[in-house]
């Protein structure tokens, strides 16, 4: 049945003749949004999101509190060391720990 309504389809790049001649189907689907420019954030927040599924929970609390990935302040070193109960210089030790296996299994998912 679908290959059947196949002919009917068009191309989001067609040119759209009740307009001015200039607009796509796209354009007028989208109008001031940037569709690439969302679908590229979306990709990249689904990459990040593998990725900080294979982090250990302590390592993937610091660099999702550290940067607000779920929105909010960003928490200090200070704040997240006395929220897992440790000083601010371990906070900061386990941090960059944390962002260095981070950026080992960015790369290596790069590489697949």
């Amino acid at each position: 049945m679908y290959m059947d309504n196949a002919h009917d389809s068009i191309s989001l790049d067609a040119r759209v003749s009740a307009t001015d001649g200039d607009s796509t189907l796209m354009q007028l689907i989208a109008g001031n949004v940037n569709l690439m420019e969302d679908l590229d954030i979306a990709v990249r927040s689904d990459f990040l999101g593998g990725l900080l599924d294979r982090l250990e929970p302590l390592d993937r609390y610091l660099i999702e509190n550290h940067f607000a990935l779920h929105g909010g302040d960003p928490m200090t070193l200070q704040a997240m060391g006395a929220a897992c109960g440790f000083s601010r210089e371990r906070a900061r030790q386990k941090f960059n720990k944390a962002l260095l296996k981070l950026q080992i299994l960015s790369k290596h998912a790069r590489a697949l």
